[in-house]
């Protein structure tokens, strides 16, 4: 490659070796120079140039790396943040669901004990209607299989004694014989006051159960011969059993 120094030192020779006109040796000097220095020119340009565009598709690269690594941190983002979204909505839903269940839960059992609450009110109500007795109610008398029979029964809170059954209801019930007297054994004879003053009469007792407004009591029970307007004369005793197990009496 020609320097500038070497391409004068050229042009001083070819002056001195060589006379020529003037204007032509400047043009010969000129066009030689200047292709010389046209060379050595071009070439320093070209490996600038190269060396630069080197640097700018390094440049270029590093950029594009740099972009494609911001744009790939931006996706990881994007998604990460997606992924939590949809695991809050789907937190939320899943909590909006447990919620209603409850909710629902809460109220249908709320419904059923307001439904219980309003049943027992129900019952209480009847049960406090079926829990008042008078001196005149239908009763039930057991016979020897258990078969309910419907009596009339007085409850009479001046018989201090037993509780009396006529031998003609017991006889129907198959608890005493044509002779009045009580199928089981172990019958003993008690003697039973009238309500007539200084009148008495001595009856066997034996084992009767009968039931009242739900409650069913077992006693022993005086056979007698007596009419008294009933099947069943029921004595104080009894009836203080029944009240003391919340039955209201009153004499009706």
């Amino acid at each position: 490659m020609w320097t500038p120094l070497a391409l004068l030192t050229l042009a001083v020779n070819m002056i001195h070796t060589k006379p020529v006109p003037e204007e032509e040796g400047f043009k010969a000097f000129t066009g030689a120079g200047a292709s010389l220095l046209g060379d050595g020119a071009d070439g320093v340009a070209t490996g600038v140039f190269q060396d630069q565009a080197a640097d700018l598709d390094a440049q270029a690269a590093g950029y594009l790396d740099n972009v494609d690594r911001l744009q790939q941190e931006h996706d990881a983002r994007a998604a990460q943040h997606l992924a939590e979204k949809r695991q809050r909505e789907a937190q939320l839903q899943a909590e909006a669901e447990e919620r209603a269940k409850q909710e629902q839960a809460e109220r249908e059992e709320r419904i059923k004990r307001e439904q219980a609450e309003r049943e027992e009110r129900a019952r209480r109500g009847e049960d406090m209607a079926d829990m008042n007795i008078g001196t005149h109610e239908t009763v039930e008398v057991l016979d020897p299989g258990l078969v309910p029979h419907k009596a009339q029964a007085v409850l009479d809170t001046g018989n201090a004694g037993h509780t009396l059954i006529t031998v003609y209801f017991a006889r129907r019930l198959g608890l005493v014989d044509a002779a009045g007297m009580p199928r089981e054994s172990g019958s003993r004879t008690i003697q039973v006051q009238g309500v007539v003053a200084g009148a008495s009469e001595r009856v066997h007792t034996m084992h009767i159960t009968y039931i009242l407004k739900g409650k069913k009591i077992h006693c022993i029970a005086g056979v007698t011969e007596a009419r008294f307007g009933c099947d069943l004369l029921i004595s104080r005793r009894e009836i203080m059993e029944f009240e003391a197990d919340g039955y209201r009496f009153t004499a009706r």
